[in-house]
């Protein structure tokens, strides 16, 4: 049993579809518990997460699974895209606070 104290990541979805689908298959079956995922841009800088976040529940929905047990990040980490690529949906500013 994975010792699940923490999550091991590695960064899936900066290719193709089939080259991401293929990752997100093969890195949990070699005991990865978690995926992080490459998003567009709008994303990654905060300004549409939240339907991210929808379109998440409504799929668990739609398979039977129990959303309350569901986990998982979406970051939205308008800084740290703001710091490493001068890019922002949203006025850095209040964000630093």
């Amino acid at each position: 049993m994975p010792d699940r104290s923490s999550v091991t990541r590695t960064y899936a979805g900066h290719s193709g579809a089939a080259e991401s689908n293929a990752l997100y298959r093969l890195h949990p079956a070699k005991g990865q518990t978690g995926l992080s995922v490459a998003f567009d841009l709008p994303t990654q800088t905060g300004y549409t997460a939240m339907w991210l976040l929808a379109l998440y529940q409504v799929v668990a929905e739609e398979q039977g699974a129990d959303v309350a047990a569901l986990q998982g990040t979406i970051q939205n980490d308008i800084v740290k895209e703001y710091l490493s690529r001068g890019t922002y949906a949203f006025p850095p500013g209040p964000s630093m606070r």
